[in-house]
């Protein structure tokens, strides 16, 4: 149930998107995002409620005030959503194109692997690094949380300015700069394993992982009319939380198996196949261009 309800939040980046000027979707997005930071303190302080429960209970404390939390935010919806804000519409009896038309279109795949790639990426390493700190460096478990912590806070913060800088540079070099931020992530992190390489290698994969998520959702509109705009990002969202999820859940075993360095190799061809979306995508730009495509 609280998966379900997950999915349906990760929607709402969408929502604000097209509650405002397409040049500010990208600032839309982010500051979405920036409830990250919010939630990188609050996440944990719930949890530490239902420290003190009942024997049989010892988790009821911090369940309830989750509750509290799902309340308020149904508050917030119910008096600070409205549907008139909406710049888009879908157009009533149509459909807009075949699902196999539209993924042709090399825009949509250059948007669909910046998130899912990225995401994906993000979760792999970080999921990945407190048992290396811990298991194969010997750091302690209070360092591993510290590079943590650091790092959901370089992933979040940049929203602050991503947005900004999308409007500044463009979508293609700012995922061109979050590429690069992997990149010098999988470089330090390979070089040694020491408490500070940690650090800056999970900094650097934080604000990566902004980039080419910011980036990547927004360009997605770019490849799809608006009454094919549900099942598009339907499809998005499948393949960017199941590939984060894949990530997750194979970050132990492939660090088993192959070590730190090994698994650290294993993004870099996932990196370079972006890279290639990306180039195809930009080869084709002429045709891809407009907010609604031919």
């Amino acid at each position: 149930v609280g998966g379900t309800g997950l999915a349906v939040v990760h929607q709402y980046r969408f929502a604000a998107m097209e509650s405002v000027a397409p040049g500010m979707a990208g600032s839309a997005a982010a500051r979405v995002l920036l409830g990250g930071l919010v939630a990188a303190w609050l996440g944990p302080e719930i949890a530490l409620v239902g420290g003190g429960g009942q024997a049989e209970y010892p988790f009821m404390g911090g369940w309830l005030a989750l509750s509290v939390v799902q309340v308020l935010a149904m508050v917030v919806l119910v008096f600070g959503y409205r549907a008139s804000g909406e710049r888009v519409r879908e157009a009533l009896g149509e459909g807009g194109r075949p699902m196999t038309d539209i993924l042709r279109q090399p825009v949509i795949w250059a948007a669909i692997s910046a998130a899912a790639i990225g995401y994906a990426l993000m979760s792999f390493i970080m999921t990945a690094t407190p048992l290396s700190m811990t298991e194969v460096a010997d750091h302690p478990l209070e360092d591993a949380k510290w590079v943590i912590q650091i790092h959901i806070m370089a992933m979040y913060l940049p929203s602050l300015v991503s947005g900004w800088l999308i409007r500044v540079v463009g979508i293609p070099r700012m995922m061109g700069l979050g590429l690069l931020a992997y990149l010098g992530c999988v470089a330090l992190a390979f070089s040694g394993i020491s408490f500070h390489h940690y650090l800056f290698a999970l900094i650097l994969l934080g604000v990566g992982w902004n980039f080419l998520f910011v980036g990547g959702t927004t360009l997605l509109p770019q490849g799809y009319r608006d009454e094919e705009r549900f099942r598009v990002q339907g499809l998005n969202d499948l393949m960017v939380f199941g590939s984060q999820a894949t990530a997750a859940l194979s970050a132990g075993a492939v660090l088993a198996a192959f070590d730190w360095n090994g698994l650290l190799l294993i993004a870099i061809p996932f990196l370079v196949l972006h890279g290639v979306l990306m180039a195809v995508w930009l080869m084709s730009r002429p045709q891809d261009r407009g907010r609604h495509p031919a």
